[in-house]
């Protein structure tokens, strides 16, 4: 199964990308999308605040995607909201050794390219749209989303399939476009081929 990241600092489009793949999609593609594992464990009020935590989700970030993986076709592609890596940005910003991140993980860079296909870098609207980035309640403070954007592209952006799309106007369907044409070309997708809108098994 091809594994496609997606990877960026907060409100850049990734949870709305994985949602509109899953019922606008290409003819010959099944997308199955892997939810952020770190809001999942946040749920359950354990603290984000210490080293364990990011440890912990490079370890269920890959069990969840093999888990994924079995249940899935050979042809579908696994669409991750985060990939094994994004941990390192979010430990980079906490002020944490690289060296020691991939010490305490057990694990390197190019390990962890080597688990993906693509990655796609949605920039987070908090550069480039800093209107919009305000107006979510989500948003953590601005400096903070902006300097997380950059330490994911420092993770990510040696991948040797590793595009961004950035903020050009603050509007979605341009952004959604430009991210559907850089995984459609790291898909090496066929020119013919178009995202759909389908409505159960049926395309529109």
């Amino acid at each position: 199964m091809i594994r496609v990241v997606l990877t960026g600092g907060g409100l850049g489009g990734k949870s709305t990308l994985g949602r509109e793949l899953i019922t606008g999609t290409y003819l010959s593609r099944r997308w199955v999308v892997v939810p952020e594992i770190a809001d999942v464990i946040l749920q359950s009020g354990i603290s984000a605040a210490n080293q364990e935590f990011e440890v912990a989700l490079v370890s269920l970030q890959i069990a969840t995607e093999e888990v994924l993986g079995t249940l899935g076709k050979a042809t579908d592609v696994l669409l991750c909201h985060r990939g094994s890596l994004d941990p390192l940005a979010f430990w980079l910003r906490k002020g944490w050794s690289e060296d020691d991140f991939f010490a305490r993980t057990a694990t390197s860079r190019q390990r962890h390219y080597d688990r993906y296909h693509a990655v796609i870098h949605l920039e987070s609207t908090a550069i480039g749209a800093s209107e919009v980035y305000k107006a979510s309640p989500r948003a953590e403070p601005i400096e903070q989303a902006k300097l997380l954007d950059l330490l994911c592209e420092r993770a990510w952006g040696g991948h040797p399939h590793y595009g961004k799309v950035q903020n050009s106007s603050g509007i979605w369907a341009e952004k959604k476009e430009k991210a559907l044409n850089l995984l459609a070309k790291s898909l090496s997708m066929p020119a013919g081929e178009r995202f759909q809108v389908r409505r159960g098994n049926e395309c529109l």
